[in-house]
């Protein structure tokens, strides 16, 4: 009697920990799945300026851009969507670029500069990369969720912002949308 209530016990602890164990994966940045988008659309938010450095080491303003439209977007290299989200960025970039956009993506690696250095090379981004400082994240609602994707017009207010991975017709959607905004507030 008591060897099978050891052997009770241990399976039901062996049942706790799967279960413990497979929830704890489910959250993982890395290895989740992507969730469904989350998109908000404030077009009366005056987006909030930042000052970042970039990877060649100069500092990138955003009220330096204003008159023009901007992506930001927070990213990483170890993030899935993120990483898919990248090829449809450098061709928007290399698309709308003549027309005055702008991409900033901000990376949000523990790694430092020469992780994303060596990914943005690899990758051929050809558009700015920085790293984040605290007065940008949190300016930004605190970036919680990966990717996370502001679209701002070229009167330096919100269009679009978007947590999560969406198609490179909506991002393009996106982008007509902040080219479509007068530089006048």
């Amino acid at each position: 009697m008591k060897r099978g209530f050891i052997l009770g016990a241990a399976v039901a602890l062996l049942a706790v920990a799967a279960v413990l164990f497979v929830s704890n994966r489910r959250g993982t940045p890395a290895e989740s799945a992507a969730p469904a988008p989350v998109v908000a659309n404030a077009p009366a938010e005056v987006a909030p300026d930042f000052s970042v450095i970039d990877l060649e080491g100069k500092v990138v303003r955003l009220s330096d851009l204003r008159g023009q439209p901007v992506i930001v977007n927070f990213w990483a290299t170890w993030c899935p969507p993120c990483r898919a989200e990248i090829p449809a960025f450098i061709d928007l970039q290399r698309k709308y670029g003549p027309q005055g956009l702008r991409i900033v993506g901000i990376a949000m690696d523990d790694g430092g500069h020469d992780v994303v250095a060596r990914y943005a090379q690899a990758h051929g981004i050809n558009y700015v990369v920085a790293l984040p400082n605290p007065d940008v994240v949190q300016r930004y609602g605190g970036v919680d969720n990966l990717p996370t994707t502001f679209y701002i017009g070229r009167d330096g207010r919100i269009v679009q912002s978007v947590t999560g991975l969406i198609s490179a017709d909506s991002m393009e959607d996106n982008v007509r949308a902040a080219l479509a905004t007068s530089a006048k507030s």
